[in-house]
C-alpha cells in the first residue's frame, strides 16, 4: 500500500513538472494542426541531412522500422489489402517502404508543413497525400489503416473522437496501432495530456485503445511485434497491435 502511494505521488510530481516546465507549454495556445506544423517547422523531432524536418528515431532507426515493415508487408499481402490508409504518415520514411504493396496508398497527416515536404519528395501513381485531422474529419475508407506512433502525441479527447469515428463508420477491416509504452504491465494506461511532441512515458503511461476510457470495439486482437526502445532513462517498448475490426 505504501509503495502504491509513493508511485502515485511521483506520478503527480511528474505531471506537475510537465505542465509547468514541459516542452509542450509552448504549444498550449495552438490548435492541433498548428501544434504539428510548429513541431515540423522547428525540427523538434530532428532534421535530415538536407535540413528538412523528420518524424524522429521511430521512423528511421532500422531496429524499429525493419521489423515493422516486415510484419506489415506480410499482413498486407496475406489479406490482399488493396487500399492502405496511413493516418499520421509523418515524414513518410516508413510508408514509402510499404507503398509498392498497395494498389492505393492514402498517406494522411494533420500537418500541412510535412505534407508539402512529402509531396515534393515522393511521387507514385498509387500515392495520394491528404491533410487529415483524425479527431474532427471523416476517416477515409480502406482495407487497412496504419496509425503508427501517432495517438501517443494526442489528448484523450482527440483519441476518443477518433475511436468514435471508427465505431460510427467502420471504415476498415484491419486497424494496426503502434504505440510507445512503458516496459512491463504495471502502468496506468491512457493518462491524459495535451497534444504535443512529448508522449506519456514521462507519466508512466501509454495509449491502449481497447482499455478505458476508449474501449475500442473489435473482433480480434493480436500483438504483431514488440521492440525494446528505452527513452528518457525509462525501460520502454514499441508495440504494434493488430485489431480486426470486422470479419
Amino acid at each position: 500500500m505504501k509503495q502504491t502511494g509513493v508511485r502515485r505521488f511521483k506520478r503527480l510530481i511528474q505531471r506537475w513538472r510537465q505542465a509547468i516546465f514541459g516542452m509542450e507549454n509552448r504549444y498550449k495556445t495552438l490548435s492541433t494542426p498548428e501544434v504539428f506544423d510548429k513541431i515540423y517547422t522547428d525540427g523538434a523531432w530532428g532534421r535530415d541531412s538536407e535540413g528538412g524536418p523528420t518524424s524522429g528515431a521511430g521512423s528511421r532507426e532500422e531496429n524499429i522500422v525493419g521489423p515493422y515493415v516486415a510484419a506489415l508487408s506480410t499482413l498486407i499481402s496475406l489479406h490482399r489489402c488493396h487500399t492502405v490508409v496511413d493516418i499520421g504518415c509523418g515524414d513518410f520514411e516508413v510508408g514509402q517502404q510499404l507503398l509498392p504493396l498497395a494498389g492505393r496508398y492514402l498517406a494522411c497527416d494533420v500537418s500541412d508543413v510535412i505534407l508539402q515536404r512529402n509531396r515534393r519528395k515522393f511521387t507514385s501513381p498509387n500515392l495520394e497525400f491528404r491533410q487529415l485531422n483524425l479527431a474532427t474529419d471523416e476517416l477515409p475508407s480502406g482495407d487497412i489503416a496504419l496509425v503508427r506512433q501517432v495517438l501517443q502525441h494526442l489528448s484523450n479527447s482527440e483519441i476518443q473522437a477518433f475511436v468514435n469515428g471508427l465505431h460510427r463508420a467502420e471504415p476498415y477491416r484491419f486497424l494496426v496501432v503502434t504505440e510507445h509504452l512503458p516496459a512491463g504491465t504495471r502502468f496506468t494506461p491512457n493518462l491524459d495530456k495535451r497534444a504535443g511532441p512529448k508522449i506519456r512515458l514521462s507519466l508512466e503511461s501509454g495509449v491502449e485503445l481497447d482499455a478505458p476510457p476508449f474501449n475500442l470495439r473489435f473482433v480480434r486482437k493480436e500483438v504483431l511485434l514488440e521492440v525494446p526502445f528505452d527513452i528518457e532513462d525509462r525501460e520502454a517498448l514499441i508495440r504494434t497491435t493488430l485489431y480486426e475490426m470486422r470479419a
